[in-house]
Order: structure tokens, then sequence, then C-alpha cells
């Protein structure tokens, strides 16, 4: 499923980012990586989701429909 189809509250991990490797480098330099666990905080106007428990981003749909993540109601953050 694609991060921008997570509705508020639910949460998953990230497990593929489809772009180029300039795309790719701004989204890991905000600390988004194969393995984040995201929990979608807002979904308009822009998405605001928090990684791994500890900090919130905020991204735009032409990149939020890039990445891919595995949703699961249950992911715990460690």
């Amino acid at each position: 499923m694609k991060l921008n189809e997570l509705t508020v509250g639910e949460r998953g991990l990230v497990v593929k980012i489809e772009t180029d490797r300039t795309l790719w480098s701004r989204i890991t330099s905000l600390g988004l990586r194969i393995g984040s666990q995201v929990e979608m905080f807002q979904n308009f106007p822009s998405y605001i989701i928090k990684v791994n428990g500890l900090i919130k981003i905020a991204l735009k749909r032409n990149i939020a429909q890039h990445i891919l993540v595995d949703y699961t109601k249950e992911l715990i953050y460690k």
C-alpha cells in the first residue's frame, strides 16, 4: 500500500521507496528510510507522518505516493 493511502491513526512499516536518486536522497535526509515505522498524523492539505514515534515530517502527495508501506494495526515503536 502507498503511504498516501493510510488514514489518520493508521501505522505501517516502510518497505520500499520507488523514486529516482534525487528524491530518494531528499526523503532519507528527512529520516524516512526502509524499515522506518510510520503513523499518519494528518492527511490534508499535506501528509504529516510520525516516523519511528519520534519525529513528524510533512510530505506532499507526489512524494508520499512513492513510499510503499506494510500496513499493520499492531505496530509498536521500538
